[in-house]
C-alpha cells in the first residue's frame, strides 16, 4: 500500500510539473507570477479532478463487480454514464448552459440518478433483482440512452462537436470550487463503501449463502449500487465519460492486495486515482499542442487490459 501511495504522490507531481511548459519542482513554490498561474490555476486543479475522478470511479467498480459477481462489470454496463450522457447532452443542445456553470453537471446527474433508479426497479418487478437481469436492464437503459444521443446528434449537428468531446472528457478548465463540489459526495460514498466492506466480502458469495448469514441481499444490493450511481453519474457530469478505469482497478487491486474490501477498496482507489492523472498527463502532451479527450486513452489502454481480464478468466475456468 505505501508503494501506491508513493505512486499516487508521484504521478500528482509528475501531472503538475510536465505539459507544454515544463515547470522544474523547485518552483513549483517559488516561481514567478506566470509559473504560479500555470501551476496553481490551471494544472493543480486539473490534476486534483483527475485523481478524484479516478479515485471515485474505480471505487465505483469495486462495488458493482462485488454486487454483480461480476470482475467484468462496471457502472457503466448498467446504465449510469449513459443517462449522464443524455442530461448533459440534452443541457448542451438546448443551450441551457447560459443559465450557469452547474447546469450540465445538474442535468447529467439527474438523468443518471433516474437511469439506475429505473433500471433497478424493472429488474427488481421482471426479474427478482438478480444479477443478470440487473445488467440485462441496465444494458437496455444504455441502449435506449445512446440512442436519444443519436437523435440529439442527427437534429442538433451545430453542437455535434461539442457533444463529442464532452462526452469523451476532459479535465480542463475546472476550479477548486468544482472540486470541492466533486470531492465530498466521493470521500462520503468512500467511506460508507469502507465502513460496509464486510457486507460487500459476504456479497461476493452466493445469494442463498449470504441470506444464511444473515445480510438482506436484495437490499444491500439497492444500497450499493446506488452508491456506485452516486459516484459515477457525479463524476460523469463533471468531466465526461471515462471508461475502463473503473473496470481494470479493481481487477489489478485484487490481483496484488486479495479480495477482502478492507483493501481493495483503498488499492482501487490509489490506483485509479493515479492511472486517471497519468493518462490526463498523456493525454495533453504526446500531440501537444493538440490535446486528446483523455477518455480515448483510457479506452486506448483498457482494451488490451479487458480482453487480459477476460482470458484470464477463461484460464480460470
Amino acid at each position: 500500500m505505501i508503494l501506491l501511495l508513493l505512486l499516487s504522490f508521484l504521478s500528482i507531481i509528475l501531472g503538475i510539473v510536465l505539459g507544454s511548459v515544463n515547470i522544474s519542482i523547485s518552483n513549483i513554490f517559488s516561481g514567478n507570477e506566470m509559473t504560479n498561474a500555470i501551476i496553481w490555476d490551471i494544472r493543480t486543479p486539473r490534476v486534483l479532478m483527475a485523481y478524484i475522478a479516478g479515485a471515485g470511479l474505480s471505487i465505483s467498480g469495486v462495488i458493482v463487480q462485488s454486487v454483480l459477481k461480476n470482475p467484468l462489470a462496471s457502472s457503466f454496463t448498467i446504465g449510469t454514464a449513459s443517462g449522464a450522457a443524455v442530461g448533459a447532452s440534452i443541457a448542451i443542445t438546448l443551450s441551457l448552459t447560459t443559465l450557469g456553470v452547474f447546469v450540465i453537471p445538474f442535468f447529467g446527474f439527474s438523468f443518471a440518478f433516474l437511469a439506475i433508479l429505473l433500471s433497478l426497479t424493472i429488474a427488481n418487478v421482471l426479474g427478482n433483482m438478480q444479477n443478470i437481469s440487473i445488467v440485462l436492464f441496465g444494458m437496455a437503459i444504455s441502449f435506449f440512452a445512446n440512442s436519444i444521443l443519436t437523435i440529439l446528434l442527427v437534429f442538433n449537428s451545430e453542437s455535434m462537436q461539442r457533444l463529442i468531446f464532452w462526452q469523451m472528457g476532459s479535465f480542463a478548465g475546472h476550479h477548486y470550487l468544482n472540486i470541492l463540489i466533486v470531492f465530498v459526495p466521493v470521500l462520503i460514498c468512500s467511506v460508507f463503501a469502507f465502513s460496509k466492506h464486510k457486507e460487500l466480502d459476504i456479497l461476493t458469495l452466493d445469494d442463498v449463502a449470504a441470506m444464511g448469514i444473515g445480510v438482506d441481499v436484495r437490499r444491500y444490493k439497492y444500497i450499493f449500487l446506488i452508491v456506485s450511481s452516486v459516484l459515477t453519474g457525479l463524476i460523469v457530469s463533471f468531466v465526461g465519460i471515462i471508461g475502463f478505469v473503473d473496470l481494470f482497478s479493481p481487477h489489478l487491486a485484487r490481483k496484488f492486495f486479495g479480495a477482502s474490501h478492507k483493501k481493495t477498496i483503498i488499492a482501487s482507489a490509489l490506483i485509479g486515482g493515479s492511472i486517471m492523472v497519468l493518462s490526463d498527463l498523456i493525454a495533453r502532451t504526446v500531440f501537444s499542442p493538440v490535446e486528446l479527450p483523455v477518455g480515448a486513452v483510457t479506452a486506448f489502454i483498457g482494451g488490451p487490459v479487458f480482453i487480459y481480464i477476460f482470458s484470464s478468466l477463461r484460464k480460470a475456468d
